[in-house]
């Protein structure tokens, strides 16, 4: 871990919105240590962490587990030219209707619209379709090999 990065455990969103309120524009980032779901352990979640890192104009970054009851994300200040993701653009969407949205985000999203970054969002690896391809195995045979083999 980046030894310029803290790394903080926020018991809910608004512990960390009110780190972010007081560090957003200071801070090169921090790691925040989460409860896996089976600790039991009340604590932020990534979803909420992203959604509020969003807002400030920050992003989500590496993960790693920590032990058995905790894992750890980066969270750092969006770069200067990075890429959005689709999810990203969603989630920016719903969060400016809701009016959640600060300056410091706000910011990253009209650079991201200036520069053509915001309509050049890539998909998730989860959701993308490579042309001419389909789901289906091309070769069902349980035996592959043998199919090819004369």
């Amino acid at each position: 871990m980046a030894a310029d990065r803290p790394t903080i455990y926020f018991a809910s969103q608004r512990d960390w919105e009110a780190w972010l309120e007081q560090n957003h524009e200071d801070s090169p980032g921090v790691w925040i240590k989460m409860a896996k779901k089976a600790s039991g352990i009340a604590s932020l979640n990534h979803k909420e962490a992203l959604e509020e890192a969003l807002c400030f104009g920050w992003i989500d970054g590496q993960a790693r587990s920590l032990d058995e009851q905790y894992t750890l994300r980066m969270f750092t200040p969006r770069r200067p030219r990075s890429t959005w993701s689709k999810i990203n653009v969603g989630h920016i969407e719903r969060l400016a209707t809701e009016g959640r949205i600060r300056p410091a985000g706000q910011r990253e999203v009209d650079a991201a619209k200036a520069d053509g970054r915001w309509d050049a969002a890539y998909s998730s690896q989860a959701t993308i379709e490579v042309p001419g391809t389909s789901r289906a195995p091309s070769n069902p045979s349980p035996e592959p090999w043998r199919s090819s083999t004369p």
